[in-house]
């Protein structure tokens, strides 16, 4: 019985991944076209948004400097929040994302779990700047030439905080693995 019970959560669970990814691949509202361009913007801000909360997780976890865990708290808070209003554009479009990191995050969450201390804490902001250059390019784009209003305005409404996020992170960069006299 106990087995008949967990084939057929796997085969559910099997369907509604493959429903999934048709959602995400195919792009579209049910009866309506959505645009290809936004629906990939939205796509690559569930990931980022996902793989910043996950690695300000773990940053509050495993960082060793103050200044490097209070960033990845407020990265975590920001994120969650825009995530939330991500989560209804995606609604709206009957689009699912699936949890879990991207291949791309997947690295740099592995190479984050084997170091601690210093080299943590530099890396992780070295990865929080790679990010947030790449989301800040992404989101200016899409809220310049986005085709959906409330896509562009979801972009041009992120945009400051992800600009902030790098400006901290950047500031960040200088100053993390350096001593009390500013020697590393």
């Amino acid at each position: 019985m106990s087995r008949i019970f967990i084939a057929g959560v796997l085969a559910l669970g099997a369907f509604t991944l493959a429903h999934s990814l048709s959602a995400l691949a195919g792009g579209e509202k049910a009866g309506s076209k959505a645009n290809p361009t936004d629906v990939e913007f939205l796509q690559m801000a569930a990931a980022g948004h996902n793989a910043d909360i996950q690695l300000g997780r773990l940053a509050q976890l495993k960082g060793a400097n103050a200044d490097v865990k209070s960033f990845a708290g407020r990265l975590v808070k920001d994120h969650e929040a825009a995530y939330a209003e991500l989560a209804k554009l995606l609604k709206n479009r009957k689009l699912a994302i699936l949890s879990g990191l991207e291949w791309q995050n997947r690295d740099d969450a592995k190479k984050l779990l084997v170091l601690k201390g210093d080299e943590f804490d530099r890396l992780y902001v070295e990865t929080m700047v790679r990010h947030h250059e790449k989301d800040e390019t992404a989101y200016d784009n899409q809220a310049k030439n986005g085709k959906e209003d409330d896509v562009k305005t979801y972009a041009s409404s992120t945009l400051p905080g992800i600009r902030q996020h790098l400006k901290e992170a950047r500031t960040l960069q200088k100053t993390v693995g350096q001593g009390q006299n500013g020697t590393k």
